[in-house]
């Protein structure tokens, strides 16, 4: 699980850095609407889909101790997050990381593959 954690948390930022590099490269791009819209409407989206797919499997129980309501938050808290880091007000409100056992891999220090010889991918 840890690195499915971390190599999911690598693809988000590099998604987050590729729009952040477009907005710097094309500044005229944040006036337009659709786009913007777009992108803030799709974290959106995408907590929705994530949160009705969750739904199906918790049923009103816990899975490894952590309830649907826990974690309905901490996507939202997530959530959040990347839209203030994308330059978007946040939509849901959660400030505070509500299963706080996850945080620790949120700030994973990580190796540069090419400079030094990477640890965490040692479990294989």
């Amino acid at each position: 699980v840890e690195l499915i954690l971390i190599d999911e948390s690598l693809h988000l930022q590099n998604g987050i850095e590729a729009i952040l590099t477009m907005v710097e490269e094309n500044p005229e791009i944040l006036d337009d609407y659709h786009f913007v819209e777009n992108i803030r409407q799709s974290i959106i989206d995408a907590v929705e889909l994530e949160l009705n797919y969750l739904k199906t499997k918790f049923g009103g129980t816990t899975i490894f101790g952590v309830s649907y309501g826990e974690l309905e938050r901490y996507m939202k808290y997530i959530a959040d997050r990347r839209l203030i880091e994308l330059g978007f007000n946040p939509q849901f409100g959660i400030d505070q990381n509500p299963l706080k056992f996850l945080q620790k891999e949120d700030v994973k220090k990580l190796t540069n593959f090419f400079e030094v010889t990477p640890t965490e991918y040692t479990n294989f």
